[in-house]
């Protein structure tokens, strides 16, 4: 359901926030994927998630305080489109 979906962004966020890479791999699927877009040009990249969202261990390493503020979410089925 969209309510189980939105459930499981509070935890991915909360993995987030604990700069934990491990607990926010285990919350996808093995061929699920982050997807954002990136900059003014609204490029789009995707990490796949597999066993490691190894793309955050670096800001997670740079960064002592980082954390996503929602601004807007929306759950579609199984989808979820987020503005951080």
């Amino acid at each position: 359901t969209e309510e189980e979906t939105l459930a499981l962004v509070d935890r991915i966020s909360a993995a987030f926030a604990a700069h934990d890479v491990d607990a926010m791999a285990s919350l996808f699927t093995e061929n699920g994927a982050f997807v954002k877009l990136l900059g003014q040009t609204n490029s789009v990249r995707a990490i796949k998630a597999g066993k490691k969202l190894a793309y955050f261990e670096p800001l997670f390493e740079k960064t002592g305080d980082v954390r996503w503020d929602k601004h807007h979410i929306r759950a579609i089925g199984d989808k979820v489109y987020a503005e951080w």
